[in-house]
């Protein structure tokens, strides 16, 4: 019988752009959960379309409100 695991979430901060849109699309493509956030909902939506198992969320480090949210 096969082993059921659980799927790894995986938080990348500025996927919207560069770096943090590479690994995004790399961990997606690896089956993982990816939590995509960016400063912009707007350019995540853009560059990550909605799909299972993304969630996009707004963060900006430099505004401590969108880290507690």
């Amino acid at each position: 019988m096969p082993m059921e695991t659980t799927p790894k979430t995986t938080l990348i901060t500025g996927a919207n752009r560069g770096l943090g849109l590479e690994l995004a699309r790399a961990f997606l493509a690896a089956d993982h959960q990816v939590i995509a956030t960016g400063r912009s909902l707007e350019r995540l939506h853009t560059a990550l379309p909605e799909r299972p198992g993304l969630l996009h969320a707004r963060l900006d480090v430099t505004e401590p409100e969108t880290i507690d949210a």
